[in-house]
């Protein structure tokens, strides 16, 4: 008996969701571009809910794509899992220099 082949209409099951974590983390440290930074906070927020990947995104962002730092920020505080997150970091002393200055910059626009 023959080995059936899968239904090319049927999609792959998604992928685990350590093994979609591991690929995210992955990616942020290959100096990711601006697509792919927008896509994470478009499509893949969910994975952003693991304080690691949520700070290496937000040193990234900060420190290689300064100028979607802003919009950005925005509207990931604005989805409820993720808000206490991100601001319980805002002060957290570990935080490198760029994302010092980028949380710095953000409040000094919202001031201006």
């Amino acid at each position: 008996m023959k080995n059936a082949s899968p239904c090319c209409c049927v999609p792959p099951p998604a992928a685990p969701l350590n093994a979609r974590h591991q690929k995210v983390a992955t990616l942020l440290t290959l100096n990711p571009g601006q697509p792919l930074m927008l896509s994470l906070a478009a499509r893949l927020w969910q994975e952003l809910t693991d304080e690691t990947l949520l700070l290496s995104y937000l040193e990234q962002l900060a420190g290689r794509h300064g100028e979607l730092f802003n919009g950005l920020f925005a509207e990931l505080v604005s989805i409820p899992a993720l808000r206490p997150l991100l601001l319980t970091n805002l002060h957290n002393p570990t935080l490198s220099p760029a994302l010092k200055s980028a949380i710095g910059n953000l409040f000094a626009n919202d001031r201006g």
